[in-house]
């Protein structure tokens, strides 16, 4: 069952830096993405860059620039027929701990 941004609101622990922080949850990008353990206006909000990957069967990737550039690389040189087997959609800065709450995520 996919989690909805108040699922994901309702896990997050209270961390006492961000407790005076106001919270309108634009690091989810609109609910695509679970909220960052940390307020955006926290001193330890720290995105970083990653790259967004759609694959050929429609699943979205996040992987960093190294990684995401060597797989779309890879998936796409073994591909028959030019068709792209992994496409980059773009770059998204998301927290660490956002990438780790996702489902596709494996360390």
């Amino acid at each position: 069952m996919k989690k909805t941004l108040q699922d994901y609101i309702a896990d997050l622990i209270l961390l006492p830096c961000c407790l005076d922080h106001a919270r309108v949850w634009q690091e989810t990008h609109g609910g695509k993405y679970p909220p960052s353990n940390h307020s955006p206006g926290c001193k330890f909000y720290r995105p970083l860059r990653f790259l967004r990957l759609k694959m050929m069967d429609g699943a979205i990737l996040i992987a960093t620039p190294e990684n995401g550039q060597a797989i779309a690389k890879e998936f796409n040189r073994d591909c028959q027929g030019g068709e792209l087997v992994a496409e980059i959609l773009g770059e998204i800065l998301l927290t660490p701990d956002q990438v780790e709450k996702m489902p596709e995520y494996e360390p």
